[in-house]
């Protein structure tokens, strides 16, 4: 599917998915815009971050927007908290690392070597690896006879 979005004003920094609901939402600068698959848009929310939106996740009614130090939790468009990290964000993710009946924690790659996780706004893990972290991404295990 292909369509344009009207201007945005500023430069996209970050696309999302939010998973099965064929909805696109665009980060750009300190707004976040999200699309239909048909390309209407549906939300325009201009964000409290200083920084330019670098880092998105979207799950549900919830939004996880990063800048270059400062990770903001969004529950209906509403604050719900943030996280000053203590060096630059490269990448975010979320997932239920307490358990598939948790609330999504935030994992964060910092620059300073570190794997943050949060949740919510607390400190929950802190791992350190060996170079600065990048990217994060999932590992999916493969199932004994599946073709993936």
């Amino acid at each position: 599917v292909e369509w344009r979005s009207p201007p945005l004003g500023r430069p996209v920094s970050r696309v999302a998915l939010q998973c099965g609901r064929d909805k696109l939402f665009v980060g750009a600068g300190q707004t976040i815009w999200g699309f239909t698959r048909k390309g209407k848009e549906f939300l325009k929310f201009k964000t409290n971050l200083t920084e330019t939106i670098s880092s998105l996740v979207v799950h549900e009614a919830m939004i996880w927007a990063g800048g270059d130090y400062l990770l903001t939790i969004y529950d209906s468009c509403k604050d719900a908290g943030f996280v000053m990290s203590p060096d630059r964000i490269n990448d975010l993710q979320c997932a239920a690392v307490a358990g598939p009946q948790t609330p999504l924690c935030s994992i964060v790659a910092c620059q300073d070597r570190h794997i943050r996780v949060y949740s919510g706004e607390q400190l929950y893990h802190q791992y350190p690896v060996d170079g600065p972290v990048t990217a994060l991404g999932f590992l999916r295990e493969r199932v004994p006879g599946s073709q993936l």
